[in-house]
């Protein structure tokens, strides 16, 4: 049976528009020009590595000072509101009691996505949830990281299947040979076409998946 691997934020829950205005109601308030992809690229930076990014482009900050701010902006949101996406919860019940191992990559830290998935009442859903960051010092960028994950599950990545809403870890995620499912998330809608023609199936909401994976 195959392991299930999936993203967090814009795939497993409604997130990822209030990071994008978080980072471009910053970046305007300093008057700091960005790119029109900048979501697509810092998305699966993790934290510290989105930190990195906005330094980059001129952010007058240290990288912790930075961390510090995003999470206050994130910790309330998670801890409290921040929603499920649609046929999630139901979903992912119905595959752990068909037999199959549900696992979580992001490159969200634990402190916002622990809580979060304990409110609700998913957590324990998972074999293994990882941040690339604090546990295993990787980013979604590296083909590295899934032929790790697909080792921990005691797998080959042609045995894995990988769910995001990003491009570019689902780029990544199919250059290591895992089957990759494209997520819809209103963030990234003008790459729909775009992700269709690098994914192995694309989904716009959870419903959509039966228990034949």
């Amino acid at each position: 049976m195959k392991k299930l691997i999936f993203d967090f934020d814009g795939t497993l829950v409604d997130s990822m528009q209030g990071w994008a205005d978080f980072i471009f109601d910053h970046l305007d308030n300093l008057h700091i020009s960005y790119p029109d992809d900048i979501i697509k690229i810092v998305s699966p930076l993790g934290t510290r590595g989105a930190a990195n990014y906005l330094i980059d482009l001129g952010v007058d900050s240290t990288v912790d000072d930075l961390l510090e701010l995003m999470d206050s902006f994130a910790l309330d949101e998670y801890t409290y509101r921040v929603p499920a996406k649609a046929h999630v919860i139901d979903k992912l019940k119905e595959l752990k009691n068909a037999g199959y191992s549900l696992n979580i990559l992001t490159a969200c830290n634990h402190n916002l996505l622990d809580p979060c998935l304990k409110r609700l009442g998913i957590y324990d859903a998972f074999d293994n949830i990882w941040s690339c960051e604090e546990d295993l010092s990787m980013s979604k960028k590296e083909v590295e990281l899934y032929t790790l994950v697909s080792k921990k599950l005691d797998s080959v990545c042609e045995n894995c299947v990988f769910f995001d809403d990003n491009i570019g870890a689902l780029t990544t995620a199919k250059k290591s040979g895992m089957i990759t499912v494209g997520v819809f998330d209103a963030t990234s809608d003008d790459l729909i076409d775009e992700i269709k023609s690098i994914t192995d199936k694309y989904i716009y909401d959870f419903s959509e998946l039966n228990t034949e994976i």
